[in-house]
């Protein structure tokens, strides 16, 4: 029941409009079924979307995990770098292959010691097997002067 209100005029409590055979009280809970209907609809996609966001945010994590893994099929990446630096802390300083391969070798495996605890002491190598090539280049360079070199 609703009070009718015409032309500012208080009829009083009169019965809603009939639409057909279908009551007031019937065509509201009609609405009201189809509103919550689409709030469940609205509800679904906006579900549907945070779950294919959530999707794509993993697929993204994993590959920024996977690019940055620092074993790379080499076991355990703390190992690896141990064994990595102990090979290079066991070269024989004088022999210009081993420091050749040495040399070759951390610039091949860069991005496996770079950002890691172990990058300083790669460094410091590197630059030890730099100052020995160039000391047997220099001692090989004077030899072979010396050699030629009449007496």
């Amino acid at each position: 029941m609703a009070t009718l209100v015409m032309n500012g005029w208080r009829l009083g409590r009169a019965e809603p409009p009939l639409s057909g055979c279908r009551s007031f009280r019937h065509e509201m809970d009609r609405l009201h079924k189809k509103r919550a209907e689409a709030s469940r609809r609205v509800a679904k996609i906006g579900w549907a979307a945070v779950a294919g966001l959530a999707l794509i945010a993993g697929g993204v994590v994993m590959a920024v995990m996977k690019t940055h893994e620092p074993s790379r099929g080499h076991g355990d990446g703390e190992t690896y770098l141990d064994d990595f630096l102990e090979d290079l802390k066991r070269l024989d300083l004088e022999d210009e292959a081993q420091l050749n391969l040495a040399k070759a070798r951390i610039d091949k495996e860069r991005k496996l010691w770079k950002c890691t605890r172990i990058e300083g002491d790669i460094e410091d190598l590197r630059s030890k097997i730099n100052s020995s090539l160039q000391t047997i280049k220099e001692r090989t360079r004077r030899e072979s002067s010396t050699a030629l070199r009449p007496k």
